[in-house]
């Protein structure tokens, strides 16, 4: 332990600092000394892999160099596992001249997903690629993957556990042990492009019964299920848009999942989580019980925000604590803190499976005070929205207080309203999301054979569009009776009833009740959105500075007239 005592702040970053410049560089600096002593790079894997887990490498270079590689790992403070992470991925891709970032699951969700499972059960990832997600597991684990090359990197892993590893289509050949394993964990491959095309195949799956073709990630879900004994768990990593899509088949999933099993909890990853692989896909966590599901019961919910990495960056690098005055936060022995909240979402999980009383999830009990968010199986609409957004108290408690005294934009509007065209020869106005700089537009001007697709509705003065997507909101009012006029799909267009109706709904476009609605209800993987009749539903008040609001509409009707003119 570093004796900090009699240091200053700034002496005490410099350590801090040093550390994380460690934890950063150690590879490179192993690398190219290893390089400089003429060793090749399998040699270079074997030596580094040898020191980590204090194995003899006096068999593949001379102790002077093994001693300075232990000198190097001495000074990396991240965790072991994290350490063979970064080890495997980056000799990986120069061994096996494959991008092993395709198959990656950030080690701290690995993590957090291992300390929930009882040692000693049996455990299985029928889509394992390099077998990240059970590398810490203590039990007998099965690893399946269709891809013989992937399982030949999987094999150099080091594993806490006892390891079957299989080549396999998962698919196709599982089937024999439906209803053996107590865990069944998965990152699966997703996307509605990543499909399952083999009708031998989709007949043996209630998603794919009757089908020319179905994701590949919703069989995945279907297989990790039947794969689970009497009260075994699945731990799934799904894109967003399977928990909120409304389209038939993510329904359908979502149906079977609360119809035949009990839905334990939804955990919301950062959107950029998996950025490292090249996907910007927004994913969560189910958690989910072969265990038949009561009338009514709580279903446990997770917001993370950070998982330890900065991911807006190349190879998403560690994510360390900053305090309030610009320094990094560090422990007792000046090792730099690692900002993650997953942690806190384990221990607020704990929590739940302890009050719960949760069969087959590991816990340890929680002596300080910790509270956990959750919602009502009941809670859940039509359309079996499993999205978490809008189940979290912050949402929730906004919706409660406006309920009371407040209607929703849809009691506002001219639900006669028809904005849809037939396109027809002649210039078209239109305005997409670029078009708009809230409150402003300035369309852009179209001959008819080159309008965009998108274009889908038309519209008139105190037309009002706000955008559907999640991030910044969009909104902005007709304010011109132009010919033409049309607008992109990524809007809702609202029309008002009158005057009055078109003011308040105006004014209520500022607050922060009105952003916390729509963000809450979007949905979706990649491009979030929320439909136009969720926008619709949104609470808004009455009560508002009419004077003031008219007169910023006055203002805004000069100023996109002077915009216009300008061209």
């Amino acid at each position: 332990m570093n004796d900090s005592s009699n240091l200053s702040k700034d002496e005490i970053q410099k350590i801090v600092t040093q550390k994380i410049k460690n934890n950063t560089k150690f590879l490179d600096q192993i690398n190219q000394y290893l390089h400089n002593q003429g060793i090749e790079i399998v040699k270079r894997y074997e030596i580094v892999n040898n020191v980590l887990l204090e194995r003899d490498a006096t068999n593949l270079t001379c102790s002077e160099t093994i001693e300075w590689v232990k000198n190097k790992l001495s000074l990396v403070t991240i965790e072991k596992n994290e350490i063979y992470q970064i080890v495997f991925m980056f000799f990986g891709n120069r061994h096996f001249k494959k991008q092993l970032d395709q198959f990656y699951t950030p080690m701290s969700i690995c993590n957090f997903i291992n300390t929930l499972l009882i040692p000693g059960k049996k455990a299985i990832d029928p889509a394992c690629g390099t077998g990240d997600l059970l590398n810490q597991y203590m039990g007998n684990i099965t690893l399946v993957d269709k891809s013989d090359s992937v399982l030949e990197m999987t094999k150099f892993i080091k594993r806490n556990g006892t390891a079957t590893i299989e080549h396999k289509d998962s698919l196709k050949d599982l089937f024999d042990y439906e209803k053996q394993f107590d865990y069944c964990v998965m990152n699966p491959p997703f996307g509605t492009k990543t499909i399952e095309t083999n009708i031998d195949v989709l007949n043996k799956y209630e998603l794919g019964k009757g089908k020319e073709k179905q994701e590949i990630g919703l069989l995945f879900v279907e297989l990790g299920l039947r794969l689970l004994n009497k009260n075994g768990i699945l731990f799934a990593i799904v894109p967003n848009g399977y928990l909120g899509n409304t389209k038939g088949d993510y329904i359908k999933m979502r149906e079977m999942v609360i119809n035949k099993y009990t839905l334990l909890g939804v955990i919301k990853l950062p959107d950029n989580a998996f950025n490292r692989s090249g996907t910007g896909v927004a994913t969560s966590i189910l958690i989910i019980q072969n265990k038949k599901p009561r009338k009514d019961y709580h279903i446990f919910i997770g917001d993370v925000k950070d998982i330890g990495y900065i991911l807006n960056k190349k190879n998403t690098p560690i994510k360390y604590k900053i305090n309030n005055e610009g320094y990094y936060e560090h422990d007792a022995s000046l090792n730099p803190i690692v900002d993650e909240n997953l942690s806190n979402i384990q221990k607020s999980l704990y929590k739940f499976v302890e009050k719960k009383k949760t069969h087959n999830l590991l816990f340890t009990p929680i002596l300080s005070k910790c509270k956990y968010e959750s919602f009502k199986k009941s809670e859940l609409n039509a359309n079996l929205i499993f999205d978490i957004k809008r189940y979290l108290d912050t949402f929730k408690k906004t919706v409660k207080i406006l309920k009371k005294k407040c209607k929703t934009i849809n009691e506002y509007c001219d639900n006669n309203a028809n904005f849809k065209f037939t396109k027809k020869a002649g210039e078209y106005a239109y305005i997409d999301i670029k078009s708009v700089n809230t409150p402003l537009y300035k369309p852009n001007t179209y001959p008819n054979v080159t309008l965009p697709g998108r274009a889908r509705y038309m519209v008139i003065k105190n037309d009002i569009l706000i955008s559907k997507l999640k991030g910044k909101i969009s909104f902005t009012i007709i304010t011109e009776n132009r010919e033409n006029l049309v607008v992109s799909n990524g809007f809702s267009v609202i029309r008002p009833k009158d005057k009055k109706s078109l003011v308040i709904i105006f004014a209520n476009l500022f607050t922060e009740a009105f952003k916390i609605q729509h963000q809450s209800m979007v949905t979706g993987s990649i491009m979030e959105t929320l439909s136009d009749d969720d926008i619709k539903n949104i609470y808004i008040k009455e009560d508002i500075d009419n004077d003031k609001y008219e007169t910023i509409l006055s203002s805004i009707t000069i100023l996109n007239r002077e915009l216009i003119t300008l061209g």
